[in-house]
């Protein structure tokens, strides 16, 4: 005889299966009580077998809210005689999720413990999965069934969210529609709808209603207006409980407004595909105050902006919006603008166009001339050159150039370059004969000028030059920190011209003015060269003037040298004499006025001094002070501020 396990459930929070611990409930959990009995019948004799038994069989939860959690109890129940070790519990779908145990559990014979199994939803759907229990006894792996449906929060969904009537002539009515759908997987009963507010009726499906998943219902809203003024109220539903505010204004029968829009077409013209242009418009109000509730255009690539809806316009005033026109494909677009308003005539439409265009690059060259200097007759001078596109992509078809002694290469023609991108290339000047020549190196593209230019020039040179510098050895002798020295450096070309192209020095405490590279010399030519040494730290400093140049030595040198000192400063003193009889004077200095040390270490009869303890970049303050023969000694001088370089 196996054994008999008896549950007893009591319940007060209305569940119908299992013990369930609902999370999502409103009520507190003091409310909701649940006593278990448990009442074991031991068999007369120990069955040999062990066995593992999960009541509930299986777990259902019903319309869990997405977003909350619920709660159910299930009980494992060792029916054998014999100990089972319980070693994992596991579900086969994340959503749920077990609590209350510690594994490996030992589950004694005859006896039992609860576990908690969780549900989550994450979305208005039914979910499945299975509950393993995995142990050492015969039935090693037991499996129970568990299912569990969510809903969104608000089962029943109203579009739009509030009515607005706008205005509303006395003696007159107006009806607007109102969608209710049932957004949950299980259907909905709609028990009453009425309308609250002066004005405000209903017409739609008898109630109660039962409302599938997915499917939903009209309800019109008719506003009669009795009188003059505005007008609120409520839609309520109750079944699930929600409510619509509704709101209305009744005018006088004379006193319906008229709605213009200006202009009536409104042409956006030629538009890049990918970009947009805007256009403005305005929307007038004449007789009485409009009230503007929707607005929408027929075509996606026309949207309007500038407008928050609804919108009043008093009569007699104006207001703008804009139109945004972004095409998505080449060639002309039309669309229509529809405003919807309490006006005599409801809707007022504006026709609008524009034509989209295919995007064409733009292609430019970087630089736009390329001077080669003077080339020896016989050899060669390369350059850079880059080629960006812009707008869009631009593939160029071909290169020339008007002068045979120019050439590009690094381009593998047809190339494309993309929006935003670039290439290099070279060009090489290779002069036949002595004398300057220019080209104009042309590039063929697709792009919005068919045709990219680039000015070449240089100078063809018999042979090449000598370049010499004098002196070869600069000394700037001592210079003190913070100041600069300067001395002249002379550059001359001989045999032919030299292009010094540029000039370096290892030592950033020497620096070259006047000169500007790429520098050509004729033969016979000249120029002088600035050289500054600005010391920064004390001591010697030395670095090398290095020139590089087309010359036939085409690297120069000067060598460079300095001392760096730092400056010794004093501040010399004098004051008149006191007009008493005093035995001498003492001086005092600070860096801020009022606060003083004394600096003569004896009285001085003298009235002068000289301070020799000064440092530089500081602001110095002197006063003196006289001492008569009995020791008395005077008060501060008026203060003399000196400021140290």
């Amino acid at each position: 005889m196996r054994p008999l396990d008896i549950y007893v459930f009591h319940k007060q929070c209305g569940h119908t299966e299992g013990m369930r611990l609902p999370h999502r409930k409103s009520q507190s959990l003091s409310s909701c009580v649940f006593f278990t009995i448990l009442a074991l019948i031991l068999p007369a004799r120990a069955k040999t077998t062990e066995q593992l038994v999960l009541t509930p069989s299986s777990l259902n939860f019903r319309n869990v809210q997405v977003g909350q959690t619920e709660t159910q109890v299930f009980f494992l129940t060792n029916s054998g005689s014999t100990p089972a070790t319980v070693s994992a519990i596991s579900v086969t779908n994340p959503v749920f999720q077990i609590s209350g145990a510690t594994l490996p559990v030992v589950v004694a014979a005859g006896q039992s413990m609860s576990l908690n199994i969780t549900f989550a939803p994450t979305a208005s759907t039914w979910v499945g999965a299975h509950l393993i229990v995995t142990s050492n006894v015969s039935n090693s792996a037991l499996r129970i069934p568990i299912q569990g449906s969510g809903v969104s929060a608000e089962p029943i969904a109203a579009q739009p969210a509030g009515l607005s009537f706008g205005q509303v002539a006395v003696g007159t009515s107006v009806t607007r529609s109102l969608v209710l759908s049932n957004t949950v997987s299980y259907s909905e009963t709609l028990e009453n709808i009425q309308a609250s507010g002066t004005g405000f009726s209903i017409t739609g499906p008898a109630m109660p209603f039962a409302l599938a998943s997915g499917a939903n219902i009209t309800v019109n809203v008719t506003f009669s207006p009795q009188t003059v003024g505005a007008v609120s109220g409520d839609l309520f539903v109750s079944g699930p409980y929600f409510n619509i505010p509704l709101s209305a204004t009744g005018v006088a029968t004379n006193t319906i407004g008229q709605l213009s829009l200006t202009p009536s077409t409104l042409n956006l013209g030629s538009v890049v595909v990918g970009s947009s242009a805007t256009a403005s418009g305005s929307l007038s109000a004449t007789g009485a105050s409009v009230t503007i509730n929707t607005a929408s255009s027929s075509n996606s690539a026309f949207t309007l902006t500038g407008l928050s809806l609804p919108a009043t316009i008093a009569a007699g005033q104006t207001v703008p919006f804009s139109v945004a026109f972004s095409p998505t494909a080449a060639g002309p677009l039309t669309g229509r603008l529809s405003f919807t308003s309490n006006a005599q005539t409801p809707t007022t439409t504006e026709s609008v166009s524009g034509t989209g265009t295919s995007p064409v690059g733009q292609l430019t060259v970087s630089p736009t001339s390329l001077s080669f200097g003077s080339v020896v007759v016989g050899s060669s001078s390369s350059a850079s050159g880059i080629l960006s596109a812009s707008g869009a992509s631009v593939t160029i078809s071909s290169d020339s150039t008007s002068n045979t002694g120019f050439k590009v290469s690094g381009l593998s023609l047809p190339v494309t370059i993309p929006a935003g991108q670039s290439v290099p290339f070279t060009v090489s000047f290779s002069p036949s004969a002595t004398g300057s020549t220019s080209a104009t190196l042309s590039f063929t593209s697709n792009a919005q000028a068919a045709t990219t230019t680039e000015s070449l020039s240089g100078t063809g040179t018999a042979q090449s030059g000598q370049l010499t510098l004098n002196p070869t050895t600069v000394s700037f002798g001592n210079v003190n920190l913070g100041s600069s020295a300067t001395q002249a450096c002379t550059l001359s070309a001989s045999g032919a011209a030299v292009t010094v192209n540029s000039a370096a020095i290892g030592n950033s405490q020497f620096a070259l003015s006047g000169a500007s590279f790429p520098m050509t010399l004729s033969a016979g030519q000249s120029a002088q060269i600035n050289i500054i040494f600005s010391p920064t730290n004390s001591g010697t400093d030395s670095g090398t003037l290095t020139f590089t140049s087309n010359a036939s030595n085409s690297t120069a040198t000067e060598s460079l040298s300095g001392v760096g000192m730092t400056p010794q400063y004093s501040v010399s003193l004098t004051w008149n004499a006191s007009a008493s009889s005093v035995a001498g004077y003492n001086i005092y200095r600070g860096t801020s006025p009022g606060s003083y040390s004394k600096i003569n270490s004896t009285l001085d009869a003298n009235t002068a001094y000289t301070d020799s303890t000064v440092a530089s970049g500081v602001t110095y303050y002197y006063a003196a002070t006289a001492v008569n023969s009995s020791g008395q000694e005077s008060g501060y001088s008026t203060p003399l501020e000196v400021a140290i370089p």
